[in-house]
């Protein structure tokens, strides 16, 4: 007698464990590339074959309305007492939940990389709060304590001067004479319009905005912020470059 499995798409937890434990073998088979490319991507990355398959389409139709648990009944106001200040702290039991739930979320997207942006995946804020049944900013004031803001610091060096080593002998001339460029001809450039334009430049660009942002600092440039918009801000030793 054949023991009928359940369906892999309506079980979260289930389709999360698949993406961490085969990742590799998914990568090799491009399973995941129905994510769909990056907003900055070019035209002939674009024209790319993409795998398609039922779970592949679930998870890029996620959405944090989709993984809110419907409540049964409207809630009813709740009047504090007059000696109650606040609301009550979580317990030390419930933080530590939280921070390992955040984790794995955390690994979870380094493990899908690149293929996860432009989905909800690709926050793990969010997936924590939907998970844990708490809001975003109680998901970062938990997880965001000194020592992991400390932590983090440390691997976004880390992280940062790895792919300067590994992009910079071949690409650091080339994205320091395009962003040379853009303030000699626009005055200024964003983030985002530079790396679509290298991705339009050069179809092997190998590095992902984020990657992006990391090197340019690396490179000694800094950052503006407008809005929604990143502008990217030479030094004074950079302005002299750009002025000659």
């Amino acid at each position: 007698m054949v023991k009928q499995l359940p369906a892999p798409a309506k079980d979260f937890s289930s389709i999360a464990r698949r993406l961490l434990l085969n990742h590799n073998s998914w990568e090799n088979s491009q399973l995941l590339n129905t994510f769909g490319p990056i907003s900055c991507t070019t035209p002939r990355q674009v024209k790319r074959k993409h795998h398609r398959c039922d779970l592949c389409d679930r998870l890029r139709s996620l959405t944090a309305e989709k993984l809110t648990a419907p409540i049964e009944k409207p809630y009813e106001v709740v009047k504090p007492n007059k000696g109650l200040v606040g609301r009550p702290s979580l317990g030390r039991k419930t933080k530590v939940i939280v921070k390992r739930v955040r984790e794995f979320f955390e690994e979870l997207k380094k493990q899908i990389g690149e293929l996860g942006y432009g989905t909800i995946l690709n926050s793990a804020a969010v997936m924590t709060g939907l998970a844990c049944g708490v809001s975003c900013k109680t998901v970062t004031r938990i997880t965001k304590g000194p020592e992991c803001k400390k932590k983090s610091i440390v691997d976004r060096y880390t992280i940062r001067k790895a792919n300067f080593k590994k992009y910079g002998p071949e690409w650091g001339e080339v994205v320091r004479h395009f962003v040379h460029n853009e303030f000699y001809q626009q005055g200024n450039v964003t983030v985002s319009d530079l790396h679509r334009k290298l991705c339009f430049a050069y179809t092997g660009f190998p590095m992902s905005e984020p990657t992006l942002y990391g090197f340019l600092e690396t490179l000694g440039f800094s950052y503006r912020k407008d809005r929604n918009e990143t502008y990217i801000e030479p030094n004074s030793s950079e302005r002299e470059n750009i002025s000659v």
